[in-house]
């Protein structure tokens, strides 16, 4: 799967199959049988890849294997036929991280646009800005970028007891998301969805944690999208050790801890390669953050 975002997000043409797991059958995986629990968070990451292909027109969705190789069949006469193929191009690697421009132009921002509620899963940034019910972007009253808080939210404390703090402190503003990775069509999950999706666009700078409590499976196919689609990120990955107990209460062991791991080393691969600043401590890029902008802020001060 994040195989499959890198290439739709980097512009080549793809014919994506995505098949779920049936979750009131058995599935069984390299001789082990898949927990239930596993079957949803994989399938939620295959309802976030299939959510991605509405953004990338190089990209079809295809409803089985039959109907991508009937595609792919009539693709490849037209192309004997010698008719013009549409045009795609790929994003070549940025020359300078994306995040160091960002940072380079955050300001602080006063006191009274930052608030914090009780639970880290609520952490929001105050905004003067009214609502809207439609899927156009909120209006936004000011031009302060902000640092949008991604990954999962479940099982999760580091926005509260690291992140927002020293942001806060820093005076620098954020956002935190309202809703996890999980793509139920309910309407509080839909506009959940559509307010995080909005501020994630808006944000100047998106900070993506891989934490190792989480399976995080399609918290790593959104930052692959993130990644290869341009955007300002830099990435968080926490070591994970056999054994983890994760979100659901469950020891991640054998076949399931080596496609966790491979799955992060492959995202760590992808960021290296669009030269994406990536720790392994969530304190760690907190600090490069506030740092980097403390000393933009003092460079713009002494000009």
């Amino acid at each position: 799967m994040n195989e499959a975002a890198e290439f739709m997000c980097c512009g080549r043409r793809v014919l994506l199959v995505v098949q779920d797991m049936p979750l009131h059958e058995d599935v069984i995986l390299e001789g082990s049988r898949l927990s239930s629990l596993e079957i949803a968070d994989l399938n939620d990451a295959r309802a976030c890849l299939r959510h991605f292909t509405k953004d990338y027109p190089q990209t079809t969705l295809c409803a089985s294997v039959e109907e991508a190789v009937d595609i792919l069949t009539s693709q490849l006469r037209l192309q004997l036929e010698d008719r013009p193929s549409s045009p795609f191009s790929l994003r070549s690697n940025r020359l300078r991280k994306r995040s160091s421009v960002i940072l380079s132009q955050m300001k602080r921002k006063p006191d009274r646009f930052l608030q914090r509620s009780c639970s880290s899963s609520s952490i929001i940034e105050y905004d003067d800005g009214g609502s809207s019910d439609d899927d156009s972007v909120p209006n936004d009253t000011t031009t302060v970028k902000k640092v949008y808080l991604g990954g999962n939210i479940t099982n999760t404390n580091w926005r509260a007891t690291q992140a927002i703090p020293r942001l806060q402190a820093a005076g620098l503003p954020y956002y935190s998301p309202l809703g996890d990775f999980h793509y139920i069509p309910t309407a509080h999950g839909r506009e959940e969805r559509k307010m995080d999706k909005h501020m994630k666009i808006k944000a100047g700078l998106v900070l993506m944690v891989i934490p190792n409590t989480c399976r995080s499976i399609a918290a790593m196919i959104d930052t692959i999208a993130l990644v290869c689609s341009g955007r300002a990120v830099i990435l968080v990955v926490e070591p994970m050790t056999e054994g983890m107990i994760v979100e659901d209460g469950s020891a991640v062991y054998g076949r399931e801890f080596k496609d966790l791991m491979r799955a992060r080393l492959y995202l760590e691969e992808t960021a290296a390669r669009h030269d994406i600043c990536t720790f392994d401590s969530v304190a760690d890029a907190i600090d490069a953050i506030v740092s980097k902008a403390s000393s933009s802020a003092a460079h713009a001060r002494n000009l």
